[in-house]
């Protein structure tokens, strides 16, 4: 597990805590050396702690029903 690549696969892994100890260790030493792959990490923190703030909210039956109709436009449109 050296590239960024491998590390970028392992990030929500990482933030869920559900890494095995050895491979958290290889991951916290990559992301001492590598600041683009700090600064992702850093990024997806933030997005997590965002998203959780948010309030669900109910949605109104007039876009359900209009995201209905689309979906079932497109989808046979595209069978033809």
């Amino acid at each position: 597990m050296e590239t960024c690549k491998d590390i970028i696969e392992l990030l929500s892994d990482y933030l869920d805590g559900d890494l095995p100890a050895k491979t958290t260790r290889a991951f916290e030493s990559h992301m001492k050396g590598c600041p683009p792959c700090m600064d992702f990490l850093d990024s997806i923190r933030d997005t997590r702690n965002l998203a959780s703030s948010l309030r669900c909210e109910a949605i109104p039956e007039e876009v359900k029903r209009s995201l209905r109709d689309f979906l079932k436009r497109e989808c046979r449109g595209g069978r033809s």
